[in-house]
């Protein structure tokens, strides 16, 4: 069996033609600070992940000072209880958080204004919940979430979230 013979000049499967193009404009390139927030509020998680892990894992430390302390109305064994357990609940507060600002900061780079936004009160509440405690690694963590809130209004980056805003 042959295969058939196309004419002379003629190629046997022709171009398509071209797409038409798109009315959308081009995807906005993040700018530097974008990027820059979407870092730092990654670090953000990871220090809140971290503290969490410490205090989880200092909570028999905590059970020992409350056991030492004197506070009328409760016995030691009270105290001890509701530390173990403060510690217990506020690392699993933490570490929720942590995956949400994380999950939050990803969506930040898509250009989505309700990341931007959820981060703007989350990064609140950690500054002032850490500014409480006042140890180093809370200090670190307040200041990587101000820098994050920063980076996200500053010009080129709320031109970015206008742009993202105008393609939806």
């Amino acid at each position: 069996m042959t295969t058939p013979q196309e004419p002379e000049g003629r190629e046997p499967f022709p171009a398509p033609p071209p797409l038409p193009p798109l009315d959308e404009p081009a995807a906005t390139a993040q700018p530097r600070e974008v990027q820059l927030a979407f870092w730092l509020w990654i670090a953000t998680a990871v220090l809140i992940f971290v503290t969490s892990a410490i205090l989880f894992f200092g909570r028999n430390t905590a059970a020992e000072q409350a056991r030492n302390s004197q506070v009328q109305g409760m016995s030691p064994e009270q105290l001890e209880a509701a530390s173990v357990l403060a510690a217990i609940v506020l690392s699993l507060v933490g570490v929720v958080l942590a995956a949400f600002v994380g999950w939050t900061a990803t969506k930040l780079r898509t250009g989505a204004t309700w990341a931007r936004i959820s981060l703007t009160i989350a990064g609140i509440a950690i500054i002032l919940f850490n500014m409480i405690g006042f140890s180093a690694l809370g200090l670190l963590t307040a200041f990587a979430a101000f820098g994050g809130i920063i980076m996200m209004y500053l010009k080129p980056a709320n031109d970015f979230f206008v742009a993202a805003k105008q393609r939806r």
